[in-house]
């Protein structure tokens, strides 16, 4: 259970520490899980466990637009939050990143569903082709394990992102190691290990015609960073 006390709220998010913004309960998770004050000055007293009654706050992306104009110079996160092959995020403290990158040190596994559906909603690039999302005014930005989407297949071989999205096919390829991928208006991904099979099916049946490629060659090729922290130029 968690139990919070509104003591002398601060008046602007903290410069240091990661997830900065927080402006529910919601919001607050990431500060738990980074071990940090949330920056609406709350203090919690008991730490989060499985199956803790979180409550359910609506209009996040209000309150995402909201912060972004009342603090715009948010300092931006690197290499707290990072996406598997399969479409599943993990929070990754400082230990985790210490240990070594992403995936080669995963971190814990998100399961809160709520706070997966704001992630998703958040969920954007920025100009250089580094992955984000939007928690509040600031930047979280995103270590890949291999892509930025990871698709999966429905009825008929239409295909939804991670995050939900539906999208379309402009054109299939494929790697060294026999990984199928798919490039569409949303942005390039992995088709999902579950539905390799159906994918075959498109395939032999003339839907998609991969290319071959190399996977080394995919972050240029497509325009994005894997990793946005080992990219951050140092300041």
């Amino acid at each position: 259970m968690i139990s919070a006390s509104d003591e002398m709220p601060l008046k602007a998010p903290p410069t240091r520490g990661a997830f900065l913004f927080a402006g529910s309960l919601l919001l607050d998770l990431f500060c738990l899980h980074a071990g940090v004050p949330t920056p609406a000055g709350r203090r919690y007293r008991a730490s989060l466990q499985p199956g803790s009654a979180v409550p359910i706050i609506v209009d996040m992306d209000d309150i995402v637009r909201q912060a972004i104009a009342k603090w715009p110079n948010v300092p931006h996160c690197f290499g707290w939050l990072g996406l598997d092959a399969r479409g599943n995020w993990y929070m990754r403290d400082d230990r985790t990143q210490a240990a070594g990158p992403f995936p080669q040190s995963k971190g814990s596994l998100l399961k809160h569903e709520k706070l997966i559906e704001f992630i998703h909603r958040n969920y954007e690039r920025d100009a250089a082709g580094q992955w984000f999302f939007q928690n509040g005014p600031q930047r979280v930005y995103v270590e890949l394990e291999i892509t930025p989407w990871i698709w999966r297949l429905g009825p008929e071989y239409g295909i939804t992102s991670h995050s939900g999205r539906s999208a379309q096919v402009l054109g299939a390829f494929v790697d060294e190691a026999g990984r199928l991928y798919l490039d569409t208006e949303l942005g390039f991904g992995l088709v999902h290990t579950l539905d390799v099979q159906q994918a075959a099916e498109a395939v032999e049946q003339g839907l998609w015609s991969p290319q071959e490629v190399r996977a080394h060659e995919l972050p240029q090729r497509f325009g994005f960073v894997p990793s946005p922290a080992a990219h951050r130029q140092p300041a």
